[in-house]
């Protein structure tokens, strides 16, 4: 669960075209190429999630970023998408994301969720934290190196 402090020590994100949310974005799909369909049931260091969970919980992420630029309700439930299918999907909404920050007006927007009200800058920090992180807790979980993409950004 997200708590308000969280978003509040968040560094705040913006820039010219959305660069750091790319990096973040570019990295965990360096990592989830990786992924083979045997460890998705593997266990990984966010004890919340094995494997698949953790990839639901990070497209869920980025539809979370949809929903909020798009003045949508905050969606608690997260995504299901089932684990042969989840690479696609990420790539769809982390694409979808991005359209929607890049869109007139997203970066003065002020987003508000079940715990808080934010600028757009701080609540892509967290949704850029979110993402790097579970880039990592998926290297770690599947013995890659985890290394910020090249290029992207």
């Amino acid at each position: 669960m997200v708590h308000t402090w969280a978003i509040s020590r968040a560094p705040s994100v913006w820039g010219d075209d959305v660069p750091p949310t790319k990096k973040a974005i570019s990295t965990f799909r360096q990592v989830l190429a990786g992924v083979t369909p045997e460890q998705t049931s593997y266990t990984t260091p966010c004890a919340s999630f094995d494997l698949g969970q953790l990839i639901n919980h990070t497209i869920s992420t980025q539809h979370m970023v949809i929903d909020a630029l798009q003045d949508k309700p905050f969606n608690m439930s997260g995504v299901e998408v089932a684990r042969d299918e989840q690479a696609a999907a990420f790539d769809r909404s982390a694409a979808d994301a991005v359209a929607e920050l890049r869109r007139d007006g997203a970066p003065d927007k002020v987003i508000t969720l079940p715990f808080g009200t934010f600028s757009c800058g701080k609540f892509m920090g967290l949704a850029v934290l979110d993402t790097f992180q579970h880039a990592w807790d998926l290297a770690k979980a599947t013995g890659q190196k985890n290394r910020p993409a090249r290029g992207a950004g």
